[in-house]
Parts: structure tokens; sequence; C-alpha cells
């Protein structure tokens, strides 16, 4: 009798060749798994920017990577910082051209630039109360009148308002009159008179100049406690109920606007929430929160302004 090989060797010569190929096969794929798992950990390091593993080396990877993130998250703020200066310097140079036009027509008028406006002085009411432009065969005249007083009366005195009388202009040029503006400012009456003012006015004006387009054009608030350090609009309109000096009245007296205007055949340009997301660019903060400088949002209203004349005209 023979005697007995080990196990393994017994099972070997007993299963014969296929039994050995079965076994190789096996460690192959042992190895090639293993192969497959060490790739996929490479493949989790790359997609982790391939954070090492030891401790001192993480926290310098983790320092890289914040850097990183606040280096991209300051090229987007970074490019609309440029395109805002780009805008600026373009608004300037129209102001600019805008500015030399008054000088050449109108002497006696102060224009005031974006450098000037923080150290804002009242203009002389002679050149800020009335004012003209003519270019070619077109006429701009401005006449400032806080209430839209009708009356041709010089010696009516309104306080804190300016009372120009503009409407025996109106009637006279009234056939030469194509387009007529108006808007009563941030210069706060109760709704028991306002609305008969201007209705009376609007029907008053119709009456003079039926064939003039006439558009009326919202109130904008102000925005209480600004600072030069408001760069940014608001993303939404503040709420105005608590704002003093009855700017949270002015969206209702808007609306009434809006209607009497319709009814006599008139456009209301609405710039009340464009203005009110712009608490930056105001002209003397924080004393001066209702006005604006120029170049600034105010430039907007003057695009408006264009795009309806093209339309309408």
């Amino acid at each position: 009798m023979a005697r007995g090989k080990p196990a393994a060797v017994a099972a070997e010569a007993a299963e014969g060749p296929s039994a050995a190929t079965a076994a190789a096969a096996a460690t192959k794929a042992t190895a090639a798994g293993q192969e497959n798992h060490q790739h996929q950990q490479e493949v989790k390091l790359q997609e982790n920017h391939q954070q090492p593993q030891h401790w001192e080396s993480r926290d310098e990877w983790r320092l890289q990577q914040q850097q990183e993130n606040e280096k991209q998250q300051q090229q987007p703020q970074e490019r609309q910082e440029q395109q805002l200066v780009r805008r600026q310097l373009q608004q300037q140079q129209l102001q600019q051209q805008l500015a030399n036009r008054f000088k050449q027509e109108c002497p006696g008028v102060e224009i005031l630039g974006q450098e000037s406006c923080a150290e804002h002085r009242r203009i002389p009411e002679i050149s800020w109360q009335c004012g003209e432009i003519r270019y070619g065969n077109t006429t701009v005249l401005f006449i400032r009148n806080d209430l839209l007083n009708t009356s041709d009366d010089h010696l009516i005195e309104i306080p804190r308002c300016i009372n120009t009388p503009w409407m025996r202009t109106l009637k006279k040029e009234k056939h030469n009159v194509s387009v007529l503006l108006l808007n009563r400012g941030a210069h706060y009456e109760e709704n028991g008179l306002f609305i008969p003012e201007l209705n009376a006015t609007l029907h008053e004006v119709r009456e003079a100049a039926p064939n003039t387009l006439v558009i009326y054009r919202s109130t904008a608030v102000g925005h209480p406690n600004c600072t030069r350090a408001i760069v940014n609009p608001y993303n939404e309109p503040p709420d105005a109920s608590s704002f003093p000096y009855h700017w949270g009245d002015f969206h209702e007296q808007n609306v009434i606007s809006k209607r009497l205007v319709r009814e006599i055949g008139g456009i209301f340009m609405d710039v009340e929430r464009m203005t009110a997301l712009r608490p930056d660019g105001h002209m003397r903060p924080p004393t001066d929160c209702l006005h604006y400088c120029l170049p600034g949002p105010l430039d907007t209203w003057v695009r408006m302004f264009y795009h309806m004349l093209i339309q309408l005209l």
C-alpha cells in the first residue's frame, strides 16, 4: 500500500490539470480585483482633488481649496464691478455732452457732475425754476411748479414749494407742444387736496392742449439712513410704511395718479418700483436720501422716457 500524500497535493493529483487551471484563474481574478479596487481609490482621490491622506498635508490642501474657492467667488464680483465702471464712464460721457450743450444754449444754468454732487450747492432760483434748450427745430422747456398749480399769479406763495407759472405758456404754444411731461415731485398733500387738485390740472391741460401727448411720471420714494457704503441695489422694494416725510404714502397717490391720467387720455410713466430698488447714489448721504447724483439711477428714467417717445410718436 502506497504512502499517502498531503491533502492538497492529493486533491490536485486526483482532480488533474483542470483543478490547477482553476486555482490559477482564481488567483488572477483576486489580483485583478485588488488592482481594480486600487484604481477606484485613485479615481476617488482625483475626484476629491487628490486630497492627501496624512493630516498635515490635508490641512494645507484645505487651505489651498479655500483660497481657490474664494478666488472663484471674487471673479464674478470683479467682472460685475468692471461692467459697472464701464457703464458709469459711458454715462459720464453722455452727461458731459449734455452739459456742454447746456452751457452753450443756457450760460446761466449750472451743471452739477458726479464729483461735485456730494458738495451740492443750491442753484440760484433764476436758473433752476425755468430753463430752455433749442436744438434745430426742437425746443425743450423746463418749468418748475411743485404742485402743478395752474394759476398764472406770481404772487401765490406755497410753503416750501416753487410756484413758477406754466399754464399760460402751454396755452400760448399749444399747437407747438408735442409732449408734456408732468410730475408733482415729493411734495406731499393729503388726498383730500391732492386728488381734486391733480384732477383739475389734468383736465385743464387737456382742454388747453387737446392734441398734446401728456405723460405723467410717478413719484419715487427716498431711502432713510442711506450711506455711501450702500453700493448694490435691493432685490425687492423696501417696506415704506414707516418711512418719514410721508414717503410711505407715495404708492397710493401714484395709483390714484395713474387712474386720473388715463381718464384724460394721458400716459403714466411708472418709475416707482425701479427707483425703490436703488438706495445707492443719493446726493448727500445721510442728510439727503431722496435726490440722486448724475450719472446715476435717474439715467434709467431718461432711457425709459426715450423709448416711450420712440413708440408713441
